[in-house]
């Protein structure tokens, strides 16, 4: 009976884990797509690619002269698009619950203080789950939009 459970456990977080690179990667390529009409191609997917990181609790990879942008940035995309940050909420607590599983407590520090931050932009959702941000995502006919309406000047 527990040799059962032991098998079945990690397909189920393999799954998991899978939904949510996928579900990252397509919030990257969307943020990206908006990005690229105030920046160069190469800079827009530097800051996309950083922003998505701020939102799912991954630690930042440009440098600090970025830092207030990308700050900027995650907080727009959190408080103005419900659909960017219910995604984040339901991935960050699906996150949460592979690394109770592994035991490394400095990812779910930084899970969890993911969270708390989101926690001022809006409730976290009800009803919904990491499948349908999935679908949502790789089905083209109805992707998010996302708008930033940045305040920094172009081509920085």
């Amino acid at each position: 009976m527990f040799s059962w459970r032991k098998r079945r456990r990690p397909k189920h977080f393999t799954e998991v884990k899978s939904q949510i690179v996928l579900i990252q990667t397509r919030l990257v390529l969307l943020v990206r797509r908006e990005l690229v009409k105030h920046y160069d191609a190469l800079t827009a997917s530097q800051l996309a690619q950083a922003t998505v990181d701020r939102l799912f609790a991954r630690p930042a990879a440009l440098s600090d002269e970025y830092s207030q942008l990308i700050e900027s940035l995650s907080n727009t995309l959190a408080r103005e698009n419900k659909f960017v940050r219910d995604a984040a909420f339901l991935t960050l607590n699906a996150m949460l619950e592979l690394e109770e599983a592994s035991k490394d407590f400095k990812a779910k520090r930084r899970i969890m203080e993911a969270l708390h931050w989101l926690n001022q932009f809006g409730e976290q959702p009800m009803g919904m789950t990491l499948q349908e941000i999935h679908e949502r995502l790789t089905t083209e006919d109805d992707l998010p939009q996302i708008v930033l309406h940045l305040h920094e000047e172009k081509n920085r």
